[in-house]
C-alpha cells in the first residue's frame, strides 16, 4: 500500500482538513503516517498538543478542532484513530474538570446544560474540551454556557493536556 503524504495543503480551511482526512480514512493503517505529516507542519497551526493518553489535538486559526486519538493503553504505542473536525475547542483547569466530571456522572452528558464555564489556556494540566458546532455554546464576555439544545455526542471531553508542541502565538523563527 502507497503511504500518502500530508504536505502543501496547510494552512487549510476545515473543509479542506476534512477532505484529506476522508481521505487517509480510506486507507487503513496511514494514521501514524498522518500524524507525522502533520507534526512536521505543526507551525502552521495555531496550536498543537498532546494529552497524556498520547492523543494528538491539531487547532486551526480559526479556533476549529481536529484530534487523532491514541487508542493504546500505552500511550508510548502508535495505534491512532482518525476523528472529525470540531468547531470549538475550550480549555478549563483541573477544578473545572473535576466539577464537570462530577455533574456529568451524576446527572448524565446533558446535566452540563445550562452550566457555565471559564475557559482558561492550553496549557499543560489542563483540559480540552471539544465542541462539535457553535450552536451549542453561547461565549459572552469570558464565560461560555452550554446551551440547551446541547445534546449527548456534541462534547467531547479530552484527558489532561501532557505536552504543547506548539503554543498559540509561537511564530517560526526567520532563519
Amino acid at each position: 500500500m502507497e503511504t500518502r503524504e500530508f504536505t502543501n495543503i496547510i494552512p487549510f480551511s476545515a473543509v479542506e482538513l476534512q477532505a484529506e482526512i476522508d481521505k487517509y480514512k480510506q486507507h487503513p493503517g496511514q494514521e501514524a503516517t498522518l500524524v507525522h505529516s502533520l507534526l512536521r507542519e505543526k507551525d502552521k497551526f495555531k496550536q498543537v498538543f498532546q494529552t497524556e493518553k498520547g492523543s494528538y489535538y491539531f487547532v486551526l486559526k480559526t479556533g476549529e478542532s481536529f484530534r487523532i486519538k491514541n487508542n493504546s493503553a500505552d500511550p508510548a504505542k502508535e495505534n491512532f484513530e482518525i476523528t472529525e473536525v470540531l468547531q470549538k475547542i475550550y480549555f478549563i483547569t483541573p477544578d473545572q474538570n473535576e466539577h464537570l466530571k462530577a455533574i456529568y456522572y451524576n446527572d448524565g452528558p446533558l446535566g452540563i446544560r445550562n452550566k457555565t464555564i471559564n475557559p482558561s489556556t492550553c496549557i499543560v494540566g489542563n483540559f480540552p474540551i471539544e465542541i462539535v458546532d457553535q450552536k451549542y455554546v453561547e461565549e459572552s464576555k469570558s464565560l461560555v454556557k452550554f446551551k440547551d439544545n446541547l445534546e449527548p455526542h456534541s462534547i467531547h471531553y479530552g484527558h489532561t493536556i501532557s505536552n504543547i508542541i506548539k503554543a498559540a502565538g509561537m511564530i517560526k523563527a526567520k532563519v
